[in-house]
Protein backbone atom coordinates (compact mmCIF):
# COMPACT_ATOMS: atom_id res chain seq x y z
CA UNK A 1 0.00 0.00 0.00
CA UNK A 2 1.52 3.62 -1.25
CA UNK A 3 1.75 6.08 1.02
CA UNK A 4 -0.79 9.49 0.56
CA UNK A 5 -0.32 13.26 1.36
CA UNK A 6 -3.66 13.65 3.66
CA UNK A 7 -3.96 16.48 1.55
CA UNK A 8 -3.13 17.73 -1.70
CA UNK A 9 -3.31 21.53 -3.39
CA UNK A 10 -4.98 22.62 -6.94
CA UNK A 11 -4.19 26.21 -7.83
CA UNK A 12 -6.31 27.78 -10.40
CA UNK A 13 -8.54 30.81 -11.33
CA UNK A 14 -11.10 32.91 -9.70
CA UNK A 15 -13.28 31.44 -12.11
CA UNK A 16 -12.76 27.97 -12.25
CA UNK A 17 -12.95 28.36 -8.36
CA UNK A 18 -16.78 29.64 -8.81
CA UNK A 19 -17.74 26.30 -10.92
CA UNK A 20 -16.26 23.62 -8.66
CA UNK A 21 -18.07 25.27 -5.76
CA UNK A 22 -21.24 25.56 -7.46
CA UNK A 23 -21.42 22.37 -9.12
CA UNK A 24 -19.57 20.44 -6.54
CA UNK A 25 -16.98 18.77 -8.94
CA UNK A 26 -13.81 18.43 -10.03
CA UNK A 27 -13.10 18.13 -13.65
CA UNK A 28 -10.79 15.75 -15.85
CA UNK A 29 -9.32 16.62 -18.57
CA UNK A 30 -8.43 14.80 -21.67
CA UNK A 31 -3.98 14.69 -21.31
CA UNK A 32 -4.65 16.53 -24.48
CA UNK A 33 -5.13 19.75 -22.44
CA UNK A 34 -2.36 19.37 -19.97
CA UNK A 35 0.72 21.80 -19.84
CA UNK A 36 3.62 18.82 -21.29
CA UNK A 37 2.16 18.44 -24.81
CA UNK A 38 4.77 15.03 -25.23
CA UNK A 39 2.59 13.18 -22.44
CA UNK A 40 0.25 12.10 -25.05
CA UNK A 41 2.76 10.27 -26.94
CA UNK A 42 3.74 6.74 -26.93
CA UNK A 43 6.46 4.57 -28.72
CA UNK A 44 4.02 2.99 -30.83
CA UNK A 45 1.46 6.39 -31.40
CA UNK A 46 1.36 10.69 -31.27
CA UNK A 47 -1.96 10.42 -29.49
CA UNK A 48 -3.16 7.64 -27.92
CA UNK A 49 -2.28 9.49 -23.97
CA UNK A 50 -5.19 11.67 -25.09
CA UNK A 51 -8.02 8.71 -24.01
CA UNK A 52 -6.41 9.25 -20.41
CA UNK A 53 -8.65 11.64 -18.83
CA UNK A 54 -6.91 13.26 -15.32
CA UNK A 55 -7.11 16.02 -12.34
CA UNK A 56 -3.71 17.39 -11.69
CA UNK A 57 -2.73 18.40 -8.23
CA UNK A 58 0.57 18.53 -6.02
CA UNK A 59 2.01 18.33 -2.56
CA UNK A 60 3.26 21.45 -2.40
CA UNK A 61 1.60 24.00 -0.14
CA UNK A 62 1.96 27.97 -1.30
CA UNK A 63 4.61 27.28 -4.32
CA UNK A 64 5.72 30.60 -6.37
CA UNK A 65 5.81 28.69 -9.49
CA UNK A 66 2.26 27.14 -9.36
CA UNK A 67 1.30 30.36 -8.52
CA UNK A 68 2.58 31.73 -11.76
CA UNK A 69 1.94 29.57 -14.04
CA UNK A 70 -1.84 28.72 -13.07
CA UNK A 71 -3.56 31.55 -11.38
CA UNK A 72 -2.84 34.49 -14.06
CA UNK A 73 -0.09 36.13 -12.44
CA UNK A 74 -0.80 34.71 -8.71
CA UNK A 75 -4.08 36.96 -8.95
CA UNK A 76 -6.09 33.31 -8.16
CA UNK A 77 -6.77 30.98 -5.52
CA UNK A 78 -5.52 27.33 -4.22
CA UNK A 79 -7.73 24.82 -3.23
CA UNK A 80 -6.41 22.41 0.11
CA UNK A 81 -8.70 19.60 -0.02
CA UNK A 82 -7.90 15.72 1.27
CA UNK A 83 -6.34 13.06 -0.56
CA UNK A 84 -9.31 11.14 -1.74
CA UNK A 85 -12.26 13.62 -2.57
CA UNK A 86 -14.59 11.50 -4.22
CA UNK A 87 -17.32 9.34 -3.20
CA UNK A 88 -16.30 5.10 -3.65
CA UNK A 89 -18.63 2.52 -4.83
CA UNK A 90 -18.25 -0.77 -5.99
CA UNK A 91 -18.47 -1.68 -10.09
CA UNK A 92 -18.53 -4.76 -11.65
CA UNK A 93 -16.74 -4.54 -15.41
CA UNK A 94 -17.37 -7.77 -17.60
CA UNK A 95 -14.38 -6.81 -19.84
CA UNK A 96 -11.75 -5.87 -17.04
CA UNK A 97 -9.36 -8.44 -16.07
CA UNK A 98 -12.20 -11.61 -17.24
CA UNK A 99 -14.70 -9.47 -15.78
CA UNK A 100 -14.21 -8.80 -11.91
CA UNK A 101 -15.69 -6.68 -9.14
CA UNK A 102 -13.93 -3.35 -8.46
CA UNK A 103 -13.44 -0.97 -5.78
CA UNK A 104 -13.34 2.48 -7.55
CA UNK A 105 -13.62 6.73 -7.35
CA UNK A 106 -14.63 6.58 -10.87
CA UNK A 107 -18.40 7.70 -10.93
CA UNK A 108 -21.41 5.41 -12.39
CA UNK A 109 -22.34 7.56 -14.89
CA UNK A 110 -19.57 7.27 -16.57
CA UNK A 111 -19.37 3.31 -16.35
CA UNK A 112 -23.03 3.65 -17.53
CA UNK A 113 -22.06 5.44 -21.03
CA UNK A 114 -22.77 3.64 -23.47
CA UNK A 115 -20.01 4.64 -26.35
CA UNK A 116 -16.59 3.92 -24.19
CA UNK A 117 -14.87 1.20 -22.10
CA UNK A 118 -14.04 2.84 -18.51
CA UNK A 119 -10.84 1.49 -17.80
CA UNK A 120 -9.70 2.32 -14.45
CA UNK A 121 -5.83 3.14 -13.23
CA UNK A 122 -4.24 1.51 -10.75
CA UNK A 123 -3.98 3.29 -8.35
CA UNK A 124 -6.57 6.02 -9.25
CA UNK A 125 -4.19 8.49 -7.44
CA UNK A 126 -1.05 8.14 -8.53
CA UNK A 127 2.32 10.06 -7.81
CA UNK A 128 3.92 11.06 -11.15
CA UNK A 129 6.81 9.72 -11.59
CA UNK A 130 10.10 11.85 -13.74
CA UNK A 131 12.49 10.65 -15.98
CA UNK A 132 14.43 11.32 -18.91
CA UNK A 133 12.76 9.93 -21.66
CA UNK A 134 9.03 9.58 -20.66
CA UNK A 135 8.04 7.94 -24.06
CA UNK A 136 9.94 4.86 -23.70
CA UNK A 137 8.62 4.12 -20.38
CA UNK A 138 4.79 3.86 -21.89
CA UNK A 139 3.95 1.07 -23.61
CA UNK A 140 6.36 -0.90 -25.39
CA UNK A 141 4.60 -2.31 -29.19
CA UNK A 142 1.07 -1.22 -27.05
CA UNK A 143 -0.77 -1.29 -30.24
CA UNK A 144 -0.77 -3.34 -33.20
CA UNK A 145 -2.86 -2.10 -36.59
CA UNK A 146 -4.46 -4.58 -38.84
CA UNK A 147 -7.20 -4.35 -41.37
CA UNK A 148 -8.36 -0.94 -39.46
CA UNK A 149 -8.67 -2.39 -36.01
CA UNK A 150 -6.43 -1.46 -33.12
CA UNK A 151 -5.54 -4.10 -30.79
CA UNK A 152 -3.43 -3.22 -27.18
CA UNK A 153 -0.80 -5.52 -26.19
CA UNK A 154 0.79 -2.67 -23.74
CA UNK A 155 0.02 -1.95 -20.70
CA UNK A 156 -2.95 1.10 -20.70
CA UNK A 157 -2.18 1.64 -16.93
CA UNK A 158 1.17 3.57 -17.73
CA UNK A 159 -0.65 6.77 -19.57
CA UNK A 160 -0.26 9.84 -17.81
CA UNK A 161 2.44 8.37 -15.34
CA UNK A 162 5.86 9.68 -16.68
CA UNK A 163 6.88 13.15 -17.12
CA UNK A 164 10.09 14.88 -18.13
CA UNK A 165 13.01 16.14 -15.65
CA UNK A 166 12.08 19.24 -15.76
CA UNK A 167 9.04 19.65 -14.65
CA UNK A 168 10.22 17.67 -11.67
CA UNK A 169 9.31 21.05 -9.39
CA UNK A 170 5.61 20.22 -9.60
CA UNK A 171 5.34 17.55 -7.11
CA UNK A 172 2.71 16.22 -9.13
CA UNK A 173 0.03 14.10 -8.47
CA UNK A 174 -2.96 13.04 -10.61
CA UNK A 175 -6.17 11.10 -10.38
CA UNK A 176 -6.90 9.50 -13.79
CA UNK A 177 -8.94 6.89 -15.63
CA UNK A 178 -8.48 6.14 -19.58
CA UNK A 179 -11.77 5.89 -21.42
CA UNK A 180 -11.73 4.13 -25.35
CA UNK A 181 -14.81 4.83 -27.20
CA UNK A 182 -16.06 1.88 -29.27
CA UNK A 183 -18.56 1.38 -31.75
CA UNK A 184 -22.07 -0.27 -31.55
CA UNK A 185 -20.67 -3.84 -31.58
CA UNK A 186 -17.97 -2.65 -28.56
CA UNK A 187 -14.92 -2.74 -31.25
CA UNK A 188 -12.51 -0.27 -29.95
CA UNK A 189 -12.96 2.81 -32.11
CA UNK A 190 -10.40 5.67 -31.26
CA UNK A 191 -8.01 7.68 -33.83
CA UNK A 192 -4.36 7.86 -32.37
CA UNK A 193 -3.06 11.15 -33.76
CA UNK A 194 -1.62 13.69 -32.11
CA UNK A 195 -4.72 16.11 -31.85
CA UNK A 196 -7.94 15.95 -30.41
CA UNK A 197 -9.67 13.83 -33.20
CA UNK A 198 -11.41 10.57 -31.99
CA UNK A 199 -12.42 11.96 -28.52
CA UNK A 200 -16.14 12.31 -27.50
CA UNK A 201 -15.46 14.79 -24.97
CA UNK A 202 -12.74 16.71 -23.75
CA UNK A 203 -13.70 16.38 -20.14
CA UNK A 204 -15.78 14.74 -17.65
CA UNK A 205 -16.58 15.97 -13.89
CA UNK A 206 -16.61 14.21 -11.21
CA UNK A 207 -18.55 14.97 -7.97
CA UNK A 208 -16.71 16.01 -4.44
CA UNK A 209 -17.97 13.81 -1.85
CA UNK A 210 -19.72 15.73 1.30
CA UNK A 211 -16.95 14.94 3.41
CA UNK A 212 -14.05 16.53 0.82
CA UNK A 213 -16.14 19.58 0.36
CA UNK A 214 -17.18 21.04 3.45
CA UNK A 215 -13.40 20.45 4.51
CA UNK A 216 -11.81 22.20 1.53
CA UNK A 217 -10.08 25.14 2.04
CA UNK A 218 -9.48 28.05 -0.17
CA UNK A 219 -6.25 30.53 -0.19
CA UNK A 220 -6.22 33.48 -1.97
CA UNK A 221 -3.73 34.10 -4.24
CA UNK A 222 -0.67 36.60 -2.93
CA UNK A 223 -1.43 39.31 -5.49
CA UNK A 224 -5.13 39.57 -5.58
CA UNK A 225 -6.84 42.84 -5.10
CA UNK A 226 -9.28 44.13 -2.60
CA UNK A 227 -11.90 43.15 -5.39
CA UNK A 228 -10.89 39.80 -5.92
CA UNK A 229 -11.08 39.09 -2.45
CA UNK A 230 -14.36 40.18 -2.00
CA UNK A 231 -15.04 38.14 -5.50
CA UNK A 232 -13.54 34.83 -3.61
CA UNK A 233 -15.21 35.44 -0.41
CA UNK A 234 -18.77 36.67 -1.98
CA UNK A 235 -18.69 33.05 -4.32
CA UNK A 236 -17.57 31.06 -1.01
CA UNK A 237 -20.86 32.12 0.96
CA UNK A 238 -23.21 31.70 -1.84
CA UNK A 239 -22.36 27.98 -2.07
CA UNK A 240 -19.89 26.87 0.55
CA UNK A 241 -20.59 29.27 3.79
CA UNK A 242 -18.66 27.03 5.87
CA UNK A 243 -15.80 27.20 4.08
CA UNK A 244 -12.55 27.80 5.23
CA UNK A 245 -10.65 31.01 3.33
CA UNK A 246 -7.20 32.80 4.62
CA UNK A 247 -4.71 35.18 2.50
CA UNK A 248 -1.52 33.84 0.99
CA UNK A 249 1.34 33.98 3.42
CA UNK A 250 3.54 35.00 0.07
CA UNK A 251 4.84 38.62 0.16
CA UNK A 252 5.46 39.73 -3.35
CA UNK A 253 5.86 43.03 -4.85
Amino acid sequence: MKEYPDYLYHYTSIENLALILKNKTIRFNSLINVDDPSEIKTMETDGIGKYCYCSCWTDEEESIPFWSMYTRDMHGVMIKMISFPFYKHEQFLDYYDNGKVIQTYIPKYIFNLNNVYTIPTIPFLRKIEYVEHPTIKVFDKIIKKSNGLYDFTGNMNEIGLYKTLPWSFQSEWRYSMVLLPHDNIGGINIDVSNNNVGLLQNYYDIEISEVAFNSMEIVIGPKANAGEKLLIETICNKYAPNINISNSILNIR
